[in-house]
């Protein structure tokens, strides 16, 4: 598991990669304002879950931003 923080806006991920499930490389766009974060180029099964940075409780998540890739 690794974590991950938008430099535009500050929001944060926790990203869960299985060691046994095979997935497709991918790209990592935040939820809240769009910007690619990263490009994730092993080939594994990844959970993402956003989490609120501390203080910041006035995030708007849409349902669409929840990825699994």
């Amino acid at each position: 598991m690794f974590d991950l923080t938008c430099n535009e806006c500050g929001a944060t991920y926790d990203v869960a990669e299985s060691t046994t499930l095979e997935g497709d490389p991918s790209e990592f766009t935040c939820a809240v304002c769009g910007r690619l974060m990263t490009r994730l180029g092993a080939p594994r099964y990844r959970v993402c879950r956003m989490t609120l940075p501390a203080g910041r409780s006035d995030f708007h998540v849409p349902s669409e931003g929840l990825d699994r890739y």
